[in-house]
């Protein structure tokens, strides 16, 4: 009995170990980034052209960031949680939240063309956008799930609180324009 009993456990601990070894590790994939972001973009081109970025910076001092938020119009900021959270600096998660500033001045029919998230912002940002306020003139904004403007896609006339089942945490691209 003894016996039957050490197999048993033996057997138990060898599929808890197989189980823990194998199962993905889904919080290395996304990470949130405890700085504070902001990117300088140009208009896209008279083609539809993609925008490209100026500059762009990180710090876990946002007051480093002066300069870079002095050197464009703020167009967006998104944000990782709903209904705008956690980005004031009063909030116990300050850094939930990122802009990203337009080189050209504010938008206009043709604005600005974002074809990777991730090739302007910290690295998963894509993954985790859940809201957005608009800013400089940019009151049209067409999310897509895919870079490179992949379908499928959503529409949103200015402040959007929540982007929407189909694209939260899975804003890839972006397309922002005046109404």
């Amino acid at each position: 009995m003894a016996r039957i009993l050490r197999r048993l456990l033996f057997l138990v601990a060898a599929i808890v170990g197989v189980v823990a070894v194998t199962a993905p590790s889904y919080a290395s994939f996304v990470t949130y980034s405890p700085t504070y972001c902001a990117a300088v973009i140009s208009k896209s081109g008279p083609n539809g052209q993609v925008s490209r970025v100026i500059r762009k910076q990180c710090s876990t001092d946002r007051a480093d960031l002066a300069s870079i938020e002095l050197a464009g119009t703020r167009l967006i900021r998104v944000y990782v949680n709903a209904n705008y959270a956690g980005c004031p600096a009063s909030s116990p998660n300050p850094a939930f939240c990122t802009d990203i500033l337009g080189n050209d001045g504010p938008c206009d029919a043709a604005g600005y063309r974002i074809a990777n998230i991730d090739g302007i912002l910290p690295s998963n940002w894509g993954y985790l956008i859940s809201a957005f306020q608009t800013f400089g003139n940019c009151f049209r904004v067409t999310g897509y799930w895919n870079v490179d403007y992949g379908e499928p896609h959503q529409d949103y006339l200015g402040n959007t609180p929540y982007v929407g089942d189909t694209l939260n945490d899975h804003f890839l691209s972006a397309h922002l324009a005046a109404a």
